[in-house]
């Protein structure tokens, strides 16, 4: 029940739940919560939520100006209700507002004060532009003061250097141009100071449970004291949730849309946790921007309605027109609508403007008018625009930035490995902090590729990497042929017994290969089991004949989520200079040796530097006798990757502490033990260094991941050859290996 002194916004935090019951009022429900049982997401620990919804917040009319408003909701607790990425709303025309709830950039298993300290260490240095200071996990209080200082904050040697975003150490920054300088760029400030330290802030929120991170972007923002109309629509906020906010903003002018990133602790002033209905984050704080603008600059003239609503029928993004449009979609079993739908629109300007829209959509292909009449819309359209929209800003950033001929590499198509030199980088999604490279390619063209995930901890401006799109890896197997093609035979049952005669019959296999046959099409049953493919029961699992076909489907459907995968890799450990005398194996000798999966067309930038370094390392081979030239003709010797590999391993382990220089390096072809003295990495994989018991040298065996935990340990190993190659060295394909004492050795 409603209490009577109780406003039409406001977030009332009220005494304890009645655990026992889980009693939780359905007025205080939202819209997602309905009919589905008792849920968290917006509801405190021990206590609950109200709030009337949106009701003292009118929506904004025709005549008021735009303010675009973004959230995040971070939650730094163990176990998030929600890791979907957030959810969007587009408001009525003229705005747009979305949320989201995702987990805490860097939040680890372990929740709640490391998390929440590197998580907003990570955010401030970004808004800020700048690299923040370390803080230390363990000590998160002992925050270094000095992040504002400007001498603490400049680039070094020219570098912008990409971090990974999920720690501590991830502070972003950008070079500041003379825009940026001119209106003081990322500048923290808050309620009542124009400079603030985010040390200070980071040590508030320590401990936090959630925070709310907001980008406001009002229209023509450029007119606007931006921090004059943060701090009004704060205080506004306040009013409307009861309490007093803990917040630091900075302003970005380095697009075309000046805009603020505004970070707001979860937690109230008298020390609760602060819940903020969905509907108020969704349309509420926006519609107070509106309304603070419409009093800054004034509502907007007749003729920018005209202007605008002219721009909106030929633009190739999501517009309010299209919003129209799909206000009289929704609701119909497909998307398809009739000329006269849109009759019900009761301005005679935005209805033309509607039916001239269409014509664009249909033009862009995504709609289609049939012989009845029917407009049929596209499955995703919106979608569509709204990726369009954002693909022309950004080709329109980077003509900005001297790259008027970018290619973007969204994942969208399937492409070759492009091999090039990052020349840029900076913010594709400033919401939730997502970067981008661009990439000057041997194939004369540069690329715009968004990073998707972790990048390589190491990369900067100048990396020479490795980029590609390329489908997920199908879940479809050889062995699900194997499956289906028994199961067919038997009614829909896999049983071991009945299959193990079936492929000593058809495989023609026996012993050991036929068992390791066997086995392996057991785990994939089980593998099977768990995505729902088949069942188990009693001694045998039922399998579907056409068991390939469904999970033919499966992949499909899964690439049409996530589209192509785009890979990121350093395509070698140094700069191209210092590749062309590296001792181990690099791209330029793959590409010598033809090797090389990526196109070098370019004879300018990229390409032009990548033809100088090939001619330079063949000089390389040549003096450490690798290679010969016959006229202007290269010649590599025999052997040639193998033999830098080996001279790579070497050369890395002399130089693991304790390794005796004098005792031979070699691979062992039957069975060795040993302590682990440190392992090495080379282009093909890693390997352990195992100092042989009995003092005659040093063996080596490959291991796939996580080599750091084999060091200090007793270890016997067994390696498998596919050649054997050169009697001194030779690599192993795979090798074997047990742990045999768990203590640390000499």
């Amino acid at each position: 029940m409603k209490r009577a002194n109780e406003r039409p916004v406001t977030v009332q935090v009220r005494s304890a739940v009645r655990r026992a019951g889980g009693i939780q009022s359905a007025n205080h429900k939202t819209k997602a919560q309905a009919g589905k049982g008792p849920q968290n997401k917006y509801v405190v620990k021990g206590g609950w939520t109200s709030i009337s919804a949106g009701a003292a917040t009118p929506e904004p009319g025709r005549w008021s100006r735009n303010v675009i408003v973004k959230m995040r909701y971070v939650d730094f607790t163990p176990s998030p209700p929600s890791t979907s990425g957030g959810v969007s709303s587009s408001l009525p025309v003229g705005g747009e507002s979305s949320v989201g709830s995702v987990r805490a950039q860097g939040g680890s298993k372990t929740a709640g004060y490391g998390s929440s300290i590197s998580s907003t260490a990570s955010h401030l240095g970004y808004v800020q532009d700048r690299p923040a200071k370390k803080i230390d996990k363990d000590n998160g209080l002992d925050v270094e003061d000095k992040l504002d200082e400007k001498k603490e904050l400049l680039p070094e040697d020219g570098q912008d250097k990409i971090l990974d975003g999920n720690t501590t150490e991830a502070h972003l920054k950008y070079k500041q141009n003379d825009k940026a300088e001119q209106y003081d760029h990322g500048v923290l400030f808050d309620d009542k100071n124009d400079s603030t330290k985010a040390a200070d802030f980071v040590k508030r929120s320590a401990g936090d449970k959630r925070q709310f991170r907001i980008i406001l972007s009002p229209e023509d923002g450029a007119q606007v004291d931006l921090k004059a109309f943060t701090r009004q629509l704060v205080k506004q906020m306040e009013n409307d949730l009861g309490t007093k906010l803990d917040w630091v903003g900075a302003n970005h002018y380095n697009t075309d849309n000046p805009h603020t990133h505004l970070t707001l602790r979860g937690v109230r002033d008298d020390g609760t946790d602060l819940v903020i209905h969905p509907n108020y984050i969704k349309h509420g704080v926006r519609n107070r921007a509106v309304q603070i603008l419409d009093k800054e600059l004034g509502p907007r003239s007749e003729l920018d309605l005209i202007k605008d609503v002219s721009k909106s029928i030929m633009a190739e993004r999501y517009t309010k027109l299209d919003k129209l449009i799909e206000e009289r979609i929704v609701g119909k079993a497909t998307p398809k609508l009739q000329v006269s739908d849109l009759y019900t629109i009761e301005d005679k300007r935005l209805l033309d403007a509607s039916v001239k829209r269409i014509k664009t959509l249909e033009d862009l292909g995504l709609a289609r008018r049939g012989a009845d009449g029917d407009i049929s819309f596209q499955a995703g359209w919106k979608s569509s625009l709204m990726k369009l929209g954002q693909r022309h800003d950004i080709y329109k950033q980077m003509s900005q930035h001297g790259y008027p001929n970018v290619v973007f590499m969204d994942g969208a198509v399937k492409t070759r490995p492009v091999l090039g030199k990052v020349v840029k980088r900076g913010m594709h999604d400033e919401l939730y902090e997502k970067e981008f490279i661009l990439v000057s390619g041997a194939d004369g063209k540069v690329h715009y590729v968004p990073m998707r995930g972790k990048a390589p901890s190491d990369l900067s401006v100048g990396s020479i990497v490795r980029v590609s799109a390329q489908p997920p890896k199908p879940f479809l197997t050889k062995a699900d042929a194997n499956i289906q093609a028994y199961a067919q035979l038997t009614d829909g049952r896999f049983d071991v017994a009945g299959f193990k005669v079936w492929a000593a019959d058809t495989k023609k296999l026996y012993g050991e290969p036929l068992d390791r046959f066997v086995e392996s099409h057991v785990k994939r049953m089980g593998t099977l089991s768990a995505k729902g493919f088949a069942e188990f029961s009693a001694d045998n699992w039922k399998v579907p004949t056409d068991l390939t076909s469904k999970i033919e489907k499966f992949d499909e459907n899964i690439f049409a989520k996530v589209g192509n995968r785009i890979e990121i890799s350093k395509a070698d450990k140094f700069s191209l200079d210092k590749t062309v005398s590296s001792s181990g194996v690099t791209t330029l000798d793959k590409y010598i040796l033809g090797l090389a999966d990526y196109d070098h067309t370019a004879s300018k930038g990229f390409g032009n530097e990548l033809a100088k370094a090939v001619k330079a390392r063949q000089t390389y081979l040549v003096e450490n006798k690798l290679g010969s030239f016959k006229g202007n003709t290269f010649r590599p010797v025999r052997r040639l990757l193998d033999t830098l590999r080996e001279n790579d391993l070497r050369n890395q382990a002399l130089n693991i502490k304790g390794v005796n220089s004098e005792l031979p390096l070699q691979i062992s072809t039957g069975q060795a033990t040993g302590y682990v003295k440190g392992f090495v990495e080379i282009d093909t994989g890693k390997f352990i260094v195992v100092a042989n018991d009995n003092k005659t040298g040093y063996s080596l065996a490959r291991v796939s991941k996580s080599p750091e935990s084999f060091v200090g340990k007793r270890v016997s190993i067994v390696n498998e050859f596919r050649d054997i190659g050169s009697p001194q060295l030779s690599l192993p394909a795979k090798s074997k290996v047990v742990l045999l004492e768990k203590g640390i050795g000499r």
